[in-house]
């Protein structure tokens, strides 16, 4: 029953199975091993973890490279070997290296190096063959199983896993047929997901206090110095898109007293007021006033005369002593017209 529930295809892939240290394996990883597929290496290398532990009860010390730092057998094993430490790897009794090879079909190689053989290439073998072929030449095991064997063996090597790694903060759930497992089965259990469920209404988001912005608890003073700096930093553009993301930064940056701030901090940027007179800082540091075009009767910016800008900071297009085309947006508008 625990692997037909492991094993089941209907049930989610991301539910962890196995989490103990940086050992972690979903239902997705168990698939790879107890169903007839390429077993995934990172439970392999989880199966070899077990391999050295029964390997140290009898009394051998080995060393396992990861099946996912060599490729393949030719061109990364003499590498493996030449990095490991010359004086550590005399005191080891065997050193596994499990390769892959896809160069004809997919068969897997396992390649094995001891202190007493430098290297043995056995013949091209499953990611399962591999594991079981480790484990009885490492314990002094015959070697009983064939191809045949294969499907049980993926089974066993699934229990094993199940009861000799535990869920953190949930102990051994599938060890011995616990309590746990028995509620987990009958779904009286929430299973324990490596990603966590986003729950939503079908039509609406709900947020919980904690995703709300910040911003907007915020004193009004700090607030209008934040939008009155990006307002500054984008131009008069930022006023339309501040104000469609809520009614607080539209208040805010409709009022008079924020506009004339705006466009007087921007005056500043592009002007060096002290090097004028106080009659042409009379008649040029002027607020710009919303007029209605004539031609297009849309409302426009009017600037002129003076300053004319976007808006933002340092940026500015031009200087004019009169307005050319008065009552209009634009020469366009005023040549229609």
């Amino acid at each position: 029953m625990l692997l037909s529930y492991v094993l089941d295809h209907n049930r989610p892939g991301a539910e962890v199975i196995v989490k103990e240290g940086d050992v972690c394996l979903t239902r997705e990883d168990f698939w790879s091993l107890g169903l007839p597929q390429s077993m995934e290496s990172n439970i392999g290398n989880t199966c070899l973890k077990m391999v050295q532990e029964a390997t140290q009860r009898h009394g051998k010390d080995i060393y396992i490279v990861d099946m996912y730092v060599v490729p393949t057998w030719k061109s990364k094993t003499a590498d493996v070997l030449a990095s490991f430490p010359a004086d550590q790897l005399a005191t080891k009794d065997m050193i596994f290296i499990p390769a892959w090879s896809r160069q004809q079909g997919k068969a897997d190689h396992y390649l094995l190096c001891t202190s007493r053989v430098c290297l043995t290439k056995p013949r091209a073998m499953t990611g399962v063959f591999i594991l079981m072929y480790a484990l009885n030449f490492s314990t002094d095991a015959p070697l009983w199983f064939t191809e045949r064997d294969i499907a049980q063996i993926r089974k066993w090597w699934c229990i094993m896993l199940m009861e000799r790694y535990q869920i953190e903060g949930h102990g051994q759930r599938f060890s011995y047929w616990t309590n746990e497992a028995r509620e987990l089965l009958k779904g009286a259990l929430e299973p324990v997901y490596r990603v966590p469920k986003k729950r939503k209404t079908e039509h609406e988001v709900q947020f919980q206090k904690s995703d709300m912005c910040f911003i907007l608890e915020l004193p009004n003073c700090l607030l209008s110095a934040i939008l009155m700096e990006m307002v500054l930093q984008e131009g008069d553009k930022a006023y339309s898109t501040l104000a469609l993301v809520c009614t607080t930064f539209r208040d805010t940056m409709s009022t008079v007293s924020f506009r004339r701030g705006a466009h007087f901090r921007w005056l500043d940027s592009v002007a060096t007021w002290s090097w004028f007179s106080a009659s042409y800082k009379e008649d040029f540091r002027v607020m710009y006033t919303i007029d209605t075009c004539r031609g297009c009767l849309e409302l426009y910016k009017n600037c002129k005369p003076g300053y004319v800008g976007t808006g933002k900071r340092g940026e500015l297009k031009g200087i004019y002593s009169d307005d050319q085309h008065p009552g209009y947006c634009s020469h366009f508008c005023n040549l229609i017209s």
